[in-house]
């Protein structure tokens, strides 16, 4: 646990000076080519006296997203730095988070030829606060709430060592037979109840086995990119059953500072159970987000 907590700080450090490194141009060298991008979304809905229904409601959140890449004759690394946090807040109703996280992912590549690389990898996911699930008191109509997960309750960490290949700057797919997933359960109570694969009571679950990681990224058309990304890890243990993580964004830019996004996500983990009792889901089940956003941007970096 001591060298688990000393490397993220070191990979942490490292990409928060990213901004302040420069290096000198040469054949072999190049200097880091760093943007910060961060986004302010706001969407409100009200309703008085409609005839067909409906429930006034206010979101609004902020993402922060943050790439220091290298390129040189001989290598590739890429570091990504992306941050978000959203509210709902509907009349009656206490204000509930409708995004949440905390993503830093480090990728490097060794130059085999043209489109060949070795590569390493590091990927960390948390969030900042709880998440619940909501339910209503049939008697009493109070608001109740259960604990679902926490700040890292579910974290991860996953590294792994393989081989890419990229084509230009659209495609890339990277393969690694060396793949290890750490899952981090801090919270007690979720941890006693054997939440995200953990035994019930530990802190810590660590897995060996594959990954296959395919991005893809291109504009469409003018002002309209696309970006997609699936990560696949499968255990050693249990290689019949594979967790996914998809993630599709398609980004529609008005004007300079005005910008509409889509956001799809599907994640298919084996080790976590299902809670939605209106649909009968008790066991491991796809889960779905989506997410329409209008908001400003500001290029701080």
């Amino acid at each position: 646990m001591k060298y688990l907590l000393t490397y993220s700080v070191i990979l942490l450090f490292s990409i928060q000076t990213f901004p302040n490194i420069h290096f000198v141009n040469s054949e072999n060298d190049s200097t880091w080519d760093t943007k910060g991008v961060l986004t302010l979304n706001l969407q409100q809905v009200g309703y008085s006296n409609w005839a067909q229904g409906g429930e006034s409601a206010l979101s609004y959140g902020a993402v922060f997203n943050f790439t220091a890449n290298k390129t040189t004759e001989k290598y590739l690394w890429k570091n990504n730095i992306r941050v978000g946090y959203g509210l709902i807040k509907r009349n009656g109703f206490s204000p509930r988070k409708n995004n949440d996280l905390i993503i830093l992912v480090s990728d490097y590549g060794r130059n085999i030829n043209k489109n060949w690389q070795y590569s390493a990898a590091v990927d960390f996911r948390n969030q900042f606060t709880a998440g619940y699930t909501y339910t209503e008191d049939p008697i009493t109509g109070i608001e109740i709430k259960t604990l679902v997960s926490d700040i890292f309750a579910p974290g991860y960490l996953q590294s792994s060592l393989g081989i890419t290949f990229k084509k230009s700057d659209i495609f890339s797919a990277t393969l690694s037979p060396v793949s290890n997933k750490i899952t981090f359960v801090l919270n007690e109570s979720l941890s006693a109840q054997g939440k995200f694969g953990v035994t019930p009571g530990d802190k810590i679950r660590t897995q060996l086995g594959s990954s296959l990681n395919i991005s893809y990224n291109q504009i469409i058309m003018e002002n309209v990119t696309v970006k997609s990304n699936m990560l696949l890890f499968g255990d050693y243990n249990n290689l019949n059953v594979w967790d996914v993580n998809y993630e599709l964004f398609v980004d529609f830019k008005v004007n300079k500072f005005i910008t509409t996004n889509f956001l799809l996500q599907a994640i298919y983990d084996d080790d976590i159970k299902g809670n939605n009792e209106n649909l009968n889901i008790s066991g491991p089940a796809l889960q779905i987000r989506h997410v329409l956003n209008l908001g400003i941007t500001f290029n701080l970096i």
